[in-house]
């Protein structure tokens, strides 16, 4: 399923772990397999608290999920 360590933190809204991740510099706009940014999976599960962390660490957010 392509999913990173960040899709995963993302998608389980641990929210302490993605910021962990980020500040280790986990690629923010990785996409799986299916093309879907972390992102795109914080916006999905509606974990709105992530994806605000997601988005202010630059993440694309015109991604596009194909």
């Amino acid at each position: 399923n392509g999913l990173s360590p960040l899709h995963m933190a993302t998608q389980g809204d641990h929210l302490n772990c993605v910021q962990l991740l980020l500040q280790h510099n986990a690629p923010v706009d990785d996409v799986t397999n299916d093309y879907l940014t972390a992102l795109h999976v914080a916006a999905h599960c509606g974990h709105y608290k992530v994806a605000k962390v997601i988005v202010d660490k630059k993440a694309n957010p015109n991604a596009k999920a194909l």
